[in-house]
């Protein structure tokens, strides 16, 4: 499977995910980084008044096919692990399969 379109639908739904959870939350992605079979972004969540908002880490693992999505909260410099999530498994419930 190309793992480049892999990728690219997994930020894509992660997206569609953090746009609909909450009409008043916005997602901006900061950055983007690859590297030795990882991929990872960073993204500031919150209302749109901005008095709430965190930090989120999406990390994909190109060898286990694996998202992880981190909360970071830097002022309490906290880093939570949130969901682990197999892609290929995500993929196979959205075929129908």
């Amino acid at each position: 499977m190309n793992t480049v379109a892999l990728w690219a639908s997994a930020f894509f739904l992660g997206g569609l995910i953090l746009t609909q959870a909450g009409k008043i939350q916005t997602a901006n992605a900061d950055s983007v980084v690859t590297s030795n079979g990882f991929c990872m972004s960073t993204i500031t969540v919150g209302n749109q008044t901005g008095s709430e908002t965190y930090d989120l880490l999406w990390l994909v693992d190109d060898r286990s096919e694996t998202l992880m999505i981190f909360y970071g909260d830097v002022y309490n410099k906290v880093l939570d692990l949130r969901t682990t999530k197999n892609l290929s498994e995500i993929f196979k419930q959205a075929r129908g399969n």
